[in-house]
């Protein structure tokens, strides 16, 4: 009897490992903020996100990444001295890897 369990159990363990199963139970977003007018990205800008209000500021590159979100509405926004500030609304479910591009305007 116990031979048939760990037999079962080695199985499983096994089948569990498969690449095609895995799923996230959490989200993330991720992108690139630039200049409106010359496509420049913007490092330095932060960015809040909320709920949760966790701020991050955009690498060299102008990238960012927010990751081990749960499901659900979340709203970014995207503040930079001498520019104007832009959000965006999102609604996330788990195992989503969303890419957004963001453009920020400067002030006139």
């Amino acid at each position: 009897m116990i031979g048939i369990f760990t037999m079962l159990f080695a199985t499983l363990s096994l089948c569990s490992c498969s690449d095609e199963d895995d799923f996230s139970f959490y989200a993330s977003v991720s992108g690139t903020v630039v200049d409106y007018e010359t496509g420049a990205p913007l490092s330095g800008t932060t960015i809040t996100i909320t709920p949760g209000n966790t701020s991050k500021k955009t690498q060299s590159g102008g990238t960012f990444e927010f990751t081990g979100l749960s499901s659900g509405q979340y709203t970014l926004i995207f503040q930079k001295s001498g520019y104007q500030t832009n959000r965006k609304n999102l609604s996330l479910v788990a195992g989503d890897e969303a890419q957004i591009a963001v453009t920020l305007a400067k002030i006139p």
